[in-house]
């Protein structure tokens, strides 16, 4: 989806401080890497995947739903050759990838163990896995209930979980400081605003997920614009040590694999 432009229930995607945030980090884990085989599960609207294929990186991104996979082809246009977006369960997957990646997608998954140790399956033994999911349990609010969240994360909680599934940490990340813990108080007043905080189907919520009204949207870039963003995407660089940020960001090699030379190795 160009950014700005509407589905079918008048919602829109713009890139939202949090993922220009996260995003900043995930490239310069991968900096160096590559052109790898790369899988992005809930690859969204497809804005990674467009900047990974402009780097020579290829595969697959993965969606629940029709409507949202039609966004991230738009987004991706003339870098679909590189990118195929399916509406699949990864579960159906036979490829094995050199980087698996899936960001804000294991607080969706009441079993999240399971989907890891699938995940690793997808791994080619030099695999690298890269995750994001939302940190402190003690910050959950209206908007994690709006988005369909089981639960959020604890670092060393998260730690544990990543290397009983078969891989080992390279790094872990508390990202966001300080920026995206003011915009995550605005997010919550959002969500609480359109009754978004109730019971309902957790299942669609997770398929609206990222998805805004137009109002919003213009308090969103009245309030953290991507010029205004920017430098706090570097100055979050500073903290991402500390357990400060609204966001873990975690890199995983696969248990037993051998590095390669030139590929998709984690940085030393």
């Amino acid at each position: 989806m160009i950014p700005g432009a509407k589905n079918a229930e008048g919602l829109l995607w713009i890139p939202p401080p949090r993922y220009l945030l996260r995003k900043q980090c995930v490239l310069r884990l991968l900096s160096g890497k590559g052109p790898c085989r790369v899988l992005e599960i809930g690859c969204g609207a497809g804005d990674l995947l467009k900047t990974l294929a402009g780097r020579g990186h290829t595969g697959i991104g993965l969606e629940l739903s029709d409507e949202t996979a039609a966004i991230a082809r738009q987004t991706l246009g003339a870098h679909n050759r590189a990118f195929e977006v399916r509406v699949a369960d990864y579960e159906d997957l036979a490829e094995r990838f050199d980087v698996l990646m899936a960001f804000d997608v294991l607080e969706h998954i009441e079993d999240d163990e399971k989907a890891l140790a699938a995940w690793r399956a997808l791994l080619r033994p030099e695999g690298l896995l890269l995750i994001s999911v939302p940190a402190h349990q003690a910050r959950w609010g209206s908007s994690d209930t709006a988005v369909g969240h089981f639960r959020r994360y604890e670092k060393e909680g998260l730690r544990s979980l990543v290397e009983r599934s078969g891989f080992r940490i390279e790094r872990l990340w508390c990202y966001g400081f300080p920026l995206s813990n003011v915009v995550a108080r605005v997010a919550a007043i959002l969500a609480h605003r359109q009754g978004l905080d109730t019971p309902g189907d957790r299942a669609r919520r997770t398929e609206r997920s990222g998805l805004i009204r137009e109002s919003d949207a213009r308090l969103i870039r009245w309030l953290a614009p991507p010029a205004i963003v920017a430098p706090f995407a570097w100055l979050q660089m500073l903290f991402v040590s500390l357990d400060l940020g609204t966001g873990y960001l975690a890199l995983a090699s696969a248990v037993g694999r051998q590095d390669s030379n030139g590929g998709c190795r984690a940085d030393g």
